[in-house]
């Protein structure tokens, strides 16, 4: 039986939900939850949630979506974590979260499940009730949608590259366009600012495409920066 009066529980083979909330700047350490993880998400500074942290730097707290998937998969979550999601050992290395685009996980009222429960059967649960909602790159999302993406992530073993890839391809792409603009200028300062509005746009796009559809983050805020400022002088020398 579900109980509407709790914040979140996974259901797995047996409930887990957050010993560690967000209260503003301070976290509530501990809850009437005995077994789980924290559910602790920081926003980057944009407001957006891209990350969360597999385990606090402060305790050995894993994440409520970490420690549901070592529960439900036991020995093989536990190597991949240690293979792949740690950094020589660091476990307080951020976790990037694979986003999903659109409604990947059903959602059903409860008043439907006390009716009909067989929605549930060898299923993984998370029930709660969430009106606050979080900025992410796929738009608004509650919390136990939050903690859905996450937990699927770590089960597949998906997570956005956050490595000096996307740096290398927005900042080559970048000066790939300022020599274009160099070596081939524009005849009217209205072209040229065309261009480059169109240049930064274009980065916006490649960038949201990137790290939604192809798990790679591409750090675009210095490249299309340095191709306005550029882009700008050089129409107005014109």
């Amino acid at each position: 039986k579900v109980n509407l009066m709790a914040v979140f529980f996974v259901a797995t083979a047996g409930s887990l939900g957050p010993v560690d909330l967000p209260a503003g700047t301070m976290r509530l350490r501990r809850t009437e939850w005995p077994h789980g993880g924290h559910l602790v998400f920081q926003p980057d500074l944009d407001g957006v949630v891209r990350r969360e942290q597999p385990v606090l730097d402060d305790s050995a707290t894993p994440s409520l979506a970490l420690a549901a998937a070592k529960q439900i998969d036991g020995a093989a979550a536990e190597s991949l974590w240690s293979e792949g999601w740690q950094d020589a050992g660091d476990a307080t290395t951020p976790y990037w979260i694979r986003f999903r685009a659109g409604h990947p996980f059903p959602e059903f009222a409860a008043s439907d499940l006390l009716r009909d429960p067989s929605p549930l059967k060898d299923k993984i649960a998370i029930a709660g009730r969430s009106l606050a909602e979080q900025k992410t790159p796929v738009g608004q999302l509650t919390t136990r949608e939050l903690l859905a993406q996450t937990l699927a992530g770590y089960r597949s073993d998906e997570r956005v590259d956050a490595s000096a890839l996307g740096s290398i391809m927005a900042w080559s792409a970048a000066l790939a366009l300022l020599g274009l603009l160099a070596f081939r200028p524009f005849q009217t300062r209205k072209a040229t600012i065309a261009f480059v509005a169109a240049s930064a746009c274009g980065f916006v796009v490649w960038a949201a495409a990137s790290f939604t559809l192809g798990a790679l983050w591409l750090p675009i805020v210095g490249p299309v920066a340095l191709l306005l400022v550029t882009g700008s002088t050089a129409a107005l020398r014109e």
